[in-house]
């Protein structure tokens, strides 16, 4: 079931696409990363996590607001963790991995993970895209920028 940007959705503060120092940032002023070293991270409401010791909880009540927090530490409240940002950091989710946020019966973001394509779209879904990738988005979708609602400016693949 694919999503409309009219959805009261997006990440504010994100942008899949923020300079992370990586070889493909000379047009990419926003990409958390894997680029950036061999650590994956994920911009998260103006931080950059580090995957491989923190994880991004993203506040849908305060727009804006999001933290890294160590992994062993669990999003609370109105937190909503962010574990990807754009496909390439879901390469272990295989050839079809893509950075799917769920939505709940209202809209709200879930959570956002990897996980492939097919399994995405079991349920209502966002899929994060960085439009700087060749093919940010599956089947030729148009990787969009989205503005507004529980997290802010995003981008997501408009049409998956």
């Amino acid at each position: 079931m694919a999503v409309s940007c009219s959805l009261a959705f997006s990440m504010n503060g994100y942008e899949g696409n923020r300079a992370d120092g990586g070889p493909n940032d000379a047009a990419a002023p926003n990409d958390g990363g894997p680029d950036a070293a061999t650590e994956a991270s994920v911009y998260c409401a103006g931080n950059n996590c580090r995957l491989a010791s923190s994880m991004c909880c993203i506040d849908i009540c305060k727009p804006g607001v999001g933290a890294c927090h160590p992994v062993a530490q669990a999003c609370t409240g109105c937190e909503v963790e962010l574990a990807c940002d754009d496909a390439l950091d879901c390469v272990g989710a295989g050839p079809t991995g893509v950075c799917c946020v769920a939505l709940d019966g209202t809209g709200k973001p879930t959570r956002g993970a990897c996980q492939t394509l097919k399994d995405c779209l079991e349920s209502p879904h966002l899929v994060l895209c960085d439009p700087v990738q060749a093919t940010p988005c599956p089947d030729g979708a148009r990787c969009a920028a989205i503005d507004g609602g529980a997290f802010g400016t995003g981008r997501i693949c408009n049409g998956v």
